[in-house]
Parts: C-alpha cells; sequence; structure tokens
C-alpha cells in the first residue's frame, strides 16, 4: 500500500514539474501544418479469363453455395480494407476494380518553451462502415471512400489521433514520450510514416551518427499462447509485462546515404496462475526475443 502510494506522489511530482518547466514568461506557439488528398485508384488486368476461368460463367460449385466462377484474389485487396474479418470483400468479380477516397492529415504541434514541444498527429478518415455503430478504421491509415455516408446530417468521419507525444531538447540530445513515428524502418512494408513507437526514447546525435535508446516502461510480454490475446486474463497483470523491453539504435546519414542498426529485447511468461481454471494443466512456459537488422541505402 505504501509503495502505491509512492508511486502515486511521484506522478504528481512529475505533473508539477511538467507545469513548472512548462511555465514561461512568454506565451504558447501554436503551429498547425497539414495535407488533404483525394486519390482515385483503377486497376486492370489483361485478358478475359481469371483463376478460376472465364468471367461471367459458373465453372464449379460447392454444393451450390460456393460459386467460383468469377473471383479476382489479385485484383481485390489492391483497393480493399484489409480487416481481418472482411477478408471475403478482397475477391473481386471481374477483370477490373476501381476506388475514389479521400482523407486529411493534420500536424499540430505546441511550443511550451525554447524546450518543451507537444506534437500530435491528427487524421479525419472514416470508419470501415460509416453506418455501423461500431466499426474499425481501414488499414493502418483510415480513409473515406466516396458516397458512403451521403448527406450534411451523416458524419462520415469520428476523426482519429494517430500520434501524441512531448519532446524535450535537452543540451546533447532530445528525449520524447508518448505514441510518436518511429524513425527505425527498412521502407518495405511499413515506413517510418506507418511505424510507431511508445517507448522512452533518447537520441543523442553526433555528426552524421545518432545514438538511440528505447525503453518501454511497461509493455505487454510476448505472447505465448496462440490461442488468446494475451497470456493472461488482465491484460496489465504484471506477470504478463514484458520485464525488460529495450532497444538500442545506431543511425547514419550523410549526403545520399543512410544506414540503421537496430537492436531489440523483449519476453514473456505464462504459468498456472493465469487461468482461473487449469484444464488442461498450463505449465510455466518463458520465452524471450532477440532481434535486429542493419541495413544500408543509397538515394540517387
Amino acid at each position: 500500500m505504501t509503495t502505491g502510494w509512492h508511486r502515486r506522489l511521484s506522478g504528481f511530482a512529475c505533473l508539477a514539474l511538467f507545469c513548472l518547466l512548462a511555465s514561461p514568461a512568454g506565451a504558447w506557439e501554436f503551429s498547425l501544418s497539414g495535407v488533404f488528398t483525394w486519390e482515385y485508384y483503377q486497376f486492370s488486368q489483361l485478358g478475359d479469363k481469371g483463376f478460376f476461368g472465364p468471367f461471367n460463367q459458373d465453372n464449379s460449385s460447392v454444393k451450390n453455395l460456393v460459386r467460383l466462377a468469377a473471383r479476382n484474389g489479385w485484383l481485390g485487396h489492391e483497393v480493399a480494407s484489409r480487416t481481418p474479418a472482411f477478408f471475403g470483400d478482397d475477391l473481386a468479380s471481374g477483370s477490373d476494380v476501381a476506388a475514389n477516397y479521400m482523407w486529411a492529415l493534420f500536424l499540430p504541434r505546441v511550443k511550451l518553451n525554447e524546450a518543451l514541444s507537444v506534437h500530435g498527429i491528427y487524421r479525419i478518415g472514416s470508419w470501415f462502415d460509416p453506418s455501423a455503430p461500431v466499426s474499425p478504421g481501414q488499414m493502418n491509415t483510415s480513409r473515406y471512400l466516396n458516397s458512403q455516408a451521403s448527406g450534411i446530417g451523416n458524419s462520415f468521419s469520428p476523426g482519429y489521433w494517430q500520434a501524441l507525444y512531448v519532446q524535450a531538447s535537452l543540451p546533447w540530445g532530445t528525449v520524447a514520450i508518448g505514441k510518436q513515428p518511429n524513425t527505425i524502418s527498412m521502407g518495405l512494408i511499413l515506413d517510418a510514416y506507418e511505424n510507431s513507437n511508445e517507448a522512452v526514447v533518447l537520441s543523442v546525435p553526433f555528426g552524421p551518427f545518432t545514438i538511440a535508446g528505447q525503453w518501454y516502461v511497461w509493455q505487454p510480454g510476448l505472447n505465448t499462447d496462440l490461442s488468446s490475446s494475451s497470456n493472461y486474463l488482465l491484460k496489465t497483470d504484471r506477470s504478463n509485462a514484458s520485464q525488460p523491453s529495450i532497444g538500442a539504435l545506431l543511425m547514419y546519414r550523410a549526403g545520399n546515404i543512410s544506414s540503421e542498426t537496430y537492436i531489440q529485447y523483449s519476453n514473456g511468461h505464462k504459468g498456472p496462475e493465469s487461468q482461473l481454471t487449469i484444464l488442461p494443466t498450463i505449465f510455466p512456459v518463458d520465452c524471450s526475443s532477440l532481434l535486429g537488422f542493419t541495413n544500408f541505402k543509397y538515394f540517387d
């Protein structure tokens, strides 16, 4: 009990210190940048045959329930949402698909003083199904498909805060906390504009090099049970936390050349205490992950 109160008091002390640091003689400075995107996609393929043969013909069926006449899996996923529960929507019925999307991205920044600033990323996109009371966003970055919520009285977007973080500039580097863009990426599937980081990040520049460390004060541990989303019934159970979860980065950027070397360590645990009823018997499982990569990029 005493330890818990000490932690709460420490949190209040940090908040008070933050308020003191964020109270300069001058006023706060607010800046806003953004982009509006209107995009039209059309994908087509040559020929009059799909994977199962010619279009508009019932080439085969499964108990008269599943028709395999015209299904084009390659074209469908080019413009459809990749929400797992709706993978069936990725199958187009012909040799071409098209879509018209729009979305807006705003990047607010509040400068509290010369050392402290608050950053955010706010997106106006859309639900997977705007007419549904509860629905997931589309892909990693939501966007509105034309004419899905017609009428001024119908909202097409609830708005999404995709990132919010505080950055402190120190004489020898920067410290950032919150959900923030992650500069670590290889540019293949996820780039630095999609990858995120929620650790305490310490970054120190040294000429063309940048040395950075990442420390998650708390993070869910590696999942050792594929049948559930968490090793424990309560996700915040500390037995379920990754202890520790740390990472280190060495980055080099000069002219057209850049290189990144990254390493991360995390772990996970699951034991009999993780379930209320032990049927079947759950044996203690511990797993650790040590991963990393090195890349080299040249831009002409």
